[in-house]
């Protein structure tokens, strides 16, 4: 099993390297042919704060620039910059309720995002690297599933605390 499971891991290491290296390239093709991708994937930061402002627009539950900060555990001044760009560029949308300011995806930021979940799953599913994580995934479960660890090769576990097989009674 421990054989089996290595190259399922080897497999599965092999076919996502060369999948993100795919999706590297692909990037870089549309940082240079939208200013919005540009933007966005420009910092893990600005990726992560446009999935959240999505995340919030979907759920139609927007939020604060201080409820940001904290979901990111990044600064209110960072978030209050992002918020100034995006909102300048019109990617993000600012609604006053009462005093208080919330922001939520525009329709180009989500359809963007949206694209992207579109390109991820072609992508995977046309590639290897899908069904080698399908087949490590499986070989987990059953892994899971054992009353040992035979990747270890824990077969002690079997016999519980006894040191020494049991004796038939006579």
């Amino acid at each position: 099993m421990d054989d089996i499971y290595k190259t399922a891991l080897n497999d599965f290491s092999y076919y996502l390297a060369r999948t993100e290296i795919q999706v590297f390239k692909d990037r870089q093709r549309w940082i240079a042919e939208s200013k919005l991708s540009a933007w966005f994937q420009s910092s893990s930061e600005k990726a992560v704060f446009g999935r959240l402002l999505y995340i919030g627009t979907v759920v139609n539950d927007p939020y604060t620039l201080t409820q940001i900060a904290n979901e990111l555990s990044l600064t209110r001044q960072t978030i209050s910059a992002y918020l100034k760009e995006t909102v300048a560029a019109g990617w993000v949308i600012s609604e006053q309720k009462g005093k208080t300011l919330y922001y939520m995806a525009s329709t180009e930021l989500c359809e963007s995002i949206v694209g992207y979940a579109d390109y991820s799953s072609d992508l995977f599913q046309m590639s290897e690297v899908h069904e080698a994580e399908h087949l490590l995934g499986l070989l987990k479960k059953r892994q899971n599933a054992l009353p040992i660890n035979v990747l270890k090769g824990d077969y002690d576990s079997l016999r519980g605390d006894r040191d020494e097989p049991q004796k038939k009674a006579s």
